[in-house]
């Protein structure tokens, strides 16, 4: 405290509790001081006691820190640091914290330093005000004299940049260099005391006089002017009045100053000669050293100091004049370095003492020192010494630490950069809850365990609490087994058979649990009602860190899991009726729902950056024998979830694992919902998986499944593999509605195997089969549609966007379908015939309309409607094989290649053996690369949208393309057909050879169709 006091007497050791004032006695400032010092450290110290070194109130937890647009945020409420209240009273960003001026920016720090993880943390120290600082502290009524001063608590949340691996465990209590070099106190002292009276070499000579020999009273202050981080070493700089003697900076001119005063008199003012420091609010609140000038000369009448060169250490360019901030207070204080040793790098110390002025003497010792380490020296005329502390036995004065300024630190938040953006890891405050509002019990943990390091509990292992829990308890209560913080390493899998009614809690990342020996951490046999929470797990395991088998009404909650296994599986491999999986991290190996499994929901967890799939469905591991509980998967529900990084697909089915077979519909009745798939598919395709198909979502032999909300984005795209956003092969029941599927895989042309797409459904059907044998279906009665793709955003860098066959009702309405290219698609599962036609939009639909059993009634009628109606009444019932309706409505479908095209083209293909309505759909196609035309000067045999059905009805339609690039706009080949309202910008032709109308069709450019027989602009 720079201030104009006589001395500090505060001394927590002598255990004083109050001042005591007598009658008619003098008041000193330093007994004053004194009483506040002594409550300051009551309450401080028993703050600190109650809460521990760090806390936020339960009710109003101060300082959490948020991430908004890739920016610090820090909340409003109350904190406590080693006992120090700190208040922030309103929610502010990073940059407006109002202690500390233009920090640098948090992204730039880690880019400095070279890293990708940080410790937000809040630093807290008192800083003395005055009334240059706030002028309303001086009282108007009195003629604004200079009374009291004040200290302030002063809170800064500042970031340090780690040196981190990700494979390390990390945690909010985690020792780390970075951290203890920043908390460290100065570990440097000073001795001082007067000059020892040194004997003469004649007796007859009468000794000089030693101890303090000046005629004032004074209050000595030696501050550090710059610490040991400095690369010219430790320098210091000393004042007599405590550093009081100050005044505030008007304007800056070149070397001339205007102050507000020079001082009292000539002993409190400023001379030539003198050396003064000029300093801020910004500098002191960055604890930064001002700058160090020489006075040369001074005119009192004006306040014009004339210093030895120009400062610089402000800013100069502001619009006022001035050359300086004002609202930073900018300051010029005094202090008494003289002579040679004295330089604008105050004064080098030495390992000697050093003499400051009238006798008193200064030695340093070699420790470490900060900017700003202070100490005060009062000497006193009447004793001719100073007041420093003595070894009562040796009379020698003791070093002493510095006085100040003594800063307090706390963890805040662990921060994470990630692809230029900011991840919150952990909040590391602690929080603390109202006396009142404590348990009244021992708590809610039956039994708890602690690693005896960080933390005391029942039991140190935790197979051994779980061991006297099945032991002891006698009926089915529940049971709650608490981990408190500490490290656990678990050396064999606990196994839990046929338990029931049971939790396993932690405390968040601070319950740390290591599996070793390639081993998952827990495996449960056969049990019911089991809850695992609020855990950090790490594991190197093929299997995943928790396995259950045949086990009922499991939740995993809240915790982390980490798989250090780079071929691992699964982090987590589950086989369970009725089974939560709720706000998880998993990182390296996805999570494997097992065969045997029902009541399935995971939700909200984040799984990123394993050798698999994130999301596995299906299948049993080698040897394990078929759950007694249900067979296949049956009401799995897959919501909200963050899915990134993986080798395989965001979400897949299992392959052949075992060598047996997956019946067709094993897996139902599957949601999957609001996820965020991205960047997965790092590796392609997998065996373990699909051979046909990578990417978003991937799924064979399924039922029931719907499809909703999802965005699924830049699968494959890093590893230039082809990808699908959405494929599922062989299903009943598809609805795929309100997807965002961009950029999923790539065009690269040379991998032939693999399907690029963006949502496929293959061999998809209406109804329940009433047998497992696809080759034997008899009688379905249909129930849903075999495919409903509704509002769908779809954008594919090549190949198709829509691929639909099977049997039954499709729906396809309202979606954006894009493709940016034309890719040669594999040659198995039939998917060759996607290289022929419907390269944009492919339809297949293979159910029949009841009327209309096979084209032999074409032939049959001959155009007889009559007969047609009299035929229709003996076609037996009921029907035998499922509809084949499809609806194209609303859609926007564009086909984009920028290669030359040479061979034939279909852009959209639609075929059904039932009937096709497409109504108002916009269909573009755009070869940009332009088409190669053949010697009669026309282009190759290029349709942009084919239909072909016993029924077809187009109407208000607009099919488009660049000009001469086509021959037809839109064909349409079927029994009875109907073409209304539709916009071509090439040819039109409508066959059906029933029925046929078209009528108040457009045609733009007519220039091939001399040649090919087609409708006239209108009519009939």
């Amino acid at each position: 405290m720079q201030g104009d006091f006589s001395r500090y007497t505060f001394d927590p050791k002598k255990h004083y509790s109050t001042v005591l004032m007598q009658q008619g006695r003098v008041q000193v400032d330093a007994d004053w001081n004194e009483q506040q010092s002594i409550n300051q450290h009551r309450i401080v110290t028993e703050t600190k006691d109650v809460i521990g070194k760090c806390g936020a109130p339960k009710h109003d937890a101060g300082f959490e820190i948020g991430i908004i647009n890739h920016k610090l945020t820090i909340g409003k409420g109350r904190f406590y640091v080693h006992g120090i209240m700190c208040e922030n009273h309103e929610d502010i960003t990073y940059f407006q914290q109002p202690d500390l001026p233009n920090p640098t920016d948090v992204i730039r720090l880690i880019a400095d330093a070279k890293t990708n993880t940080g410790i937000a943390y809040l630093d807290v120290w008192q800083r003395h005000i005055t009334a240059l600082d706030n002028p309303r502290i001086r009282e108007a009524a009195l003629g604004g004299a200079d009374t009291a001063t004040r200290a302030k608590t002063v809170w800064q949340v500042k970031f340090l940049p780690i040196q981190f691996s990700r494979g390390e465990q990390l945690d909010c209590k985690t020792q780390l260099s970075e951290w203890d070099k920043l908390i460290a106190s100065s570990t440097g002292k000073l001795n001082a005391q007067t000059k020892p009276v040194e004997n003469p070499k004649n007796p007859c000579l009468i000794p000089p006089t030693a101890g303090y020999q000046r005629l004032e009273n004074q209050l000595y202050r030696v501050e550090v002017h710059h610490g040991s981080d400095h690369p010219d070493g430790v320098s210091f700089k000393w004042s007599r009045e405590n550093a009081s003697v100050v005044t505030a900076i008007q304007k800056i001119n070149g070397q001339n100053l205007t102050v507000v005063d020079v001082g009292r008199d000539e002993v409190l003012g400023f001379a030539p000669g003198q050396w003064v420091e000029l300093i801020n609010d910004e500098l002191e609140l960055k604890g930064q050293p001002g700058q160090l000038l020489q006075i040369i000369k001074l005119d009192a009448a004006t306040r014009i100091i004339e210093l030895s060169v120009a400062p610089d250490i402000f800013d100069s360019s502001q619009p006022n004049n001035t050359g300086v901030n004002l609202q930073l207070h900018p300051k010029l204080r005094r202090w008494e370095q003289e002579g040679d040793t004295a330089t604008i790098d105050a004064v080098n110390i030495t390992n000697d003492w050093m003499q400051l002025e009238g006798g008193i003497e200064v030695k340093f010792d070699s420790g470490t020192y900060k900017t700003g380490d202070y100490w005060l020296i009062p000497a006193r005329t009447a004793t001719g010494q100073i007041e420093w502390f003595i070894d009562e036995a040796t009379l020698s004065p003791i070093p002493q630490p510095p006085l100040g300024i003594e800063h307090h630190y706390c963890r805040l938040a662990l921060i994470e950069l990630e692809t230029e953006i900011l991840k919150l890891i952990a909040d590391c405050r602690p929080i603390f809850p109202p006396l009142t509002e404590l348990p009244k019990t021992g708590g809610c943990c039956t039994v708890t365990v602690g690693d005896g390091v960080q933390s005391q509990g029942n039991f140190s292992r935790i197979e051994d609490a779980i061991a006297y829990i099945s032991e002891s308890r006698k009926d089915d209560t529940w049971v709650k087994i608490c981990i408190l913080p500490g490290v656990y390493q678990i050396p064999k899998t606990i196994v839990i058979n046929r338990d029931s009614n049971l939790i396993i809690s932690g405390c968040d990342r601070q319950a740390y649990i290591k599996g070793t020996n390639n081993q998952a951490v827990f495996q449960l046999n056969s049990c019911k009602q089991i809850i695992f929470e609020s855990f950090w797990m790490e594991v190197d395991s093929p299997l995943g860190a928790i396995l259950t088998t045949q086990s009922d009404n499991i939740t995993i909650t809240n915790c982390q899991f980490v798989n250090q296994k780079s071929s691992a599986f699964c982090n987590l491999c589950i086989q369970a009726n009725n089974l939560q999986l709720l706000k998880n991290q998993v990182i390296g190996g996805g999570i494997w729902i097992r065969d045997g499994s029902a009541n399935i929901l995971i939700h909200d967890n984040d799984i990123s950056q394993g050798a698999s799939a994130g999301i596995i469905l299906g299948k049993l591991p080698t040897g394990e024998k078929a759950s007694t509980l249900s067979t296949g998967i049956l009401d799995i529900e897959i919501i909200g979830n963050r899915i990134s990084k993986m080798s395989n697909s965001g979400i897949s089915t299992v392959a052949d694992i075992d060598g047996a077979e997956i019946n067709f519909g094993d897996i139902k009745n599957i949601i999957i919902s609001h996820n965020h798939i991205v960047e997965c598919a790092a590796k392609g395709v997998n065996n373990l998986f699909d051979s046909l198909a990578v990417g978003g979502i991937i799924l064979r032999e399924v039922s029931q499944v719907r499809i909703q909300n999802n965005y699924i984005a830049d699968n494959g795209v890093k590893a230039n593999v082809r990808a699908c956003g959405i494929f599922v092969f062989q299903c009943f029941e598809l609805e795929v509605t309100n997807n965002t599927i961009v950029n999923n895989g790539s065009a690269q042309q040379e991998d032939t195997t693999t399907l690029q797409a963006g949502i496929v459904g293959w061999l998809v059907l209406a109804g329940k089969s009433q047998t497992s044998n696809f080759d034997k279906l008899t009688r379905v009665q249909a129930t849903a549609p075999a495919a409903f793709i509704h509002n769908n955003i779809v954008v594919t860098p090549a190949g198709q966007a829509l691929i639909l066959s099977g049997l039954g009702s499709m729906s396809v309405i309202g979606n954006t379908l894009n493709s940016q290219g034309i890719v040669k698609q594999p040659e198995k599962e039939s998917f060759n015939q996607l290289n022929l036609v419907g390269r944009c939009v492919y339809i297949w639909n293979l159910g029949q309309d009841i009327l209309l059993v096979n084209s032999i009634l074409a032939k049959q009628f001959q155009g007889n409607i009559a007969g047609f109606n009299t035929f229709q009444s003996r076609i037996p019932k009921p029907r035998e094989i499922n509809d084949g309706r499809v609806v194209f409505h609303d859609n926007q479908v564009t086909l984009q290649e920028l290669q030359i095209v040479s061979e034939l083209i279909i852009a959209v293909l639609i075929y059904s053996l039932d009937d096709i309505s497409l109504q108002n759909n916009q269909i573009l196609t755009e070869i940009i690369g332009n088409v190669q035309i053949n010697q009669n000067d026309v282009p190759p045999l290029f349709i942009n949208v084919l239909t072909l059905a016993p029924t077809i009805r187009a109407s208000g339609n607009r099919f488009n393309e660049l000009p001469q690039q086509v021959l037809w706009s839109y064909l349409s080949i079927g029994l009875i057909n109907l073409a209304t309202n539709n916009q071509a910008t090439h040819c039109l032709q409508i066959q059906g050879t029933i029925q046929r109308i078209a009528e108040f069709n457009q045609i733009i450019n007519n220039t091939f169709c001399q040649n090919i027989n087609t409708i006239p602009t209108s009519g009939r």
